[in-house]
């Protein structure tokens, strides 16, 4: 009985050893399918635990601005839902907010080319100066910053 076991262990080896010498099967090279329509922009992470907070607000207002500037929805990433829902006059997962006011276009506007410039950061709670000279209040849950306030009297306490 044992040398049955030895043969047949000896057969298995043989196959595998077999298996390992045999080549690949050629493939054959196809060119990528080409596309007219533009790539989106790959949005930022996050959340960079490299950065120190202040690194991280920069990060995340100057993306945010660009997207916010273009009316993308896409700026509702850095924010909290309460601040997205008032910037696109909607709630999520649901109908219109009443009496609702979208933010000008040309408020939008101006975070086109607005980058961060200052951040005063106060515990879990931070401001944001942009070089267009508009404020934007962040909060911080120790894995991230978020947006939670813009326009009007936003961020002013931080910045007197």
């Amino acid at each position: 009985m044992s040398s049955l076991v030895v043969a047949a262990v000896g057969v298995l080896a043989a196959l595998a050893v077999a298996d390992a010498l045999r080549p690949e099967p050629s493939r054959r090279a196809t060119a990528p399918p080409a596309t007219t329509a533009p790539r989106p922009p790959k949005l930022p992470d996050t959340y960079r635990p490299d950065l120190t907070p202040k690194q991280e607000i920069k990060r995340i207002g100057n993306s945010w601005g660009r997207l916010f500037a273009a009316a993308d929805r896409r700026a509702c990433r850095y924010m909290i839902q309460l601040a997205c829902e008032r910037v696109v006059c909607q709630r999520l997962g649901s109908g219109p907010i009443p009496n609702c006011t979208l933010p000008s276009s040309m408020f939008r506007r101006s975070f086109e080319d607005a980058t961060v410039q200052a951040v005063v950061i106060k515990g879990h709670r931070a401001a944001a100066k942009f070089s267009n000279g508009e404020l934007v209040e962040f909060y911080g849950d120790g894995g991230t910053w978020s947006i939670y306030k813009l326009g009007g009297n936003a961020g002013r306490e931080f910045f007197e």
